[in-house]
């Protein structure tokens, strides 16, 4: 039962994060790759910017929204570490 509880957690959150990339691969065609041009500092700064909303919005679904939008701002910091990108 414990193994069942775990995998079930598991693909929740896989789940979500494949909401929150297939919302960031949907803007691409407007926006573009755009965070492979920003320094890391904007890119946290736009992290930043999407927790504020996710304080400002007064429904759930824009709460949801936002956090996709995080998640997936939160996965491009996370791309400029590993790829030693910091400047």
């Amino acid at each position: 039962m414990e193994k069942n509880n775990l995998m079930e957690s598991q693909n929740k959150l896989r789940e979500v994060m494949g909401e929150a990339i297939g919302l960031y691969i949907a803007k691409e065609p407007k926006i573009g790759n755009q965070f492979e041009n920003q320094s890391f500092f904007q890119v946290v700064k736009h992290a930043e910017h999407e927790f504020k909303e996710i304080l400002r919005s007064k429904t759930q679904d824009r709460i949801y929204h936002n956090l996709l939008d995080l998640i997936g701002q939160i996965s491009i910091v996370a791309v400029k570490v590993r790829e030693n990108k910091l400047k």
